[in-house]
């Protein structure tokens, strides 16, 4: 179910250790996953924290389907595209700061987020779409370059790529 994508993308969001600062827009309509509002239950899926994501109804901005969530103080604005093997990339905009994170929806109807884990395989996927991969101490490092590549850096993403980092339950 659909439902649960947004809590996730708005969890996913403040999770900013694990999801590429781009810096820049790189979806191009952000309007082929529409998200049910909402309010959602997120845990943690390593230290079983949690926390409560509201998410508005998606609106048709300049031709584009967006959606506002909040999460504690923080406000994004979110845009999403299908990509592969049932991922789902995230652009989450914090008042101008860009972040792109992964969702995938589990069978039971819940939601994982999922974020780059493993450097190497990180690393290839730059290579071979002409992005750079900046060093970081934390988190998967910042990828560089043309839109278009970055686009293609992101769609390339596979769930061996990434780790799940926590689920979304819509609550009732």
């Amino acid at each position: 179910m659909r439902t649960y994508l947004a809590a996730v993308a708005a969890l996913a969001a403040t999770a900013l250790a694990g999801c590429y600062d781009t810096g820049q827009r790189v979806l191009e309509r952000g309007q082929d996953v529409a998200l049910p509002a909402g309010t959602y239950h997120c845990v943690n899926t390593d230290k079983g924290e949690t926390s409560t994501a509201v998410v508005s109804a998606p609106v048709n901005v300049g031709g584009e389907v967006v959606q506002d969530a909040r999460l504690d103080k923080s406000a994004y604005r979110l845009r999403l595209e299908s990509s592969n093997g049932g991922l789902i990339i995230v652009e989450a905009d914090e008042a101008g700061r860009i972040y792109h994170m992964f969702l995938k929806r589990d069978p039971e109807g819940a939601f994982g987020i999922l974020v780059p884990d493993d450097r190497a395989r990180l690393e290839a996927l730059a290579r071979r779409t002409g992005v750079t991969l900046s060093q970081a101490q934390f988190g998967p490092g910042k990828p560089g370059g043309a839109p278009d590549n970055l686009r293609a850096f992101l769609r390339a993403h596979t769930e061996a790529d990434l780790k799940r980092t926590a689920t979304c339950v819509r609550r009732a």
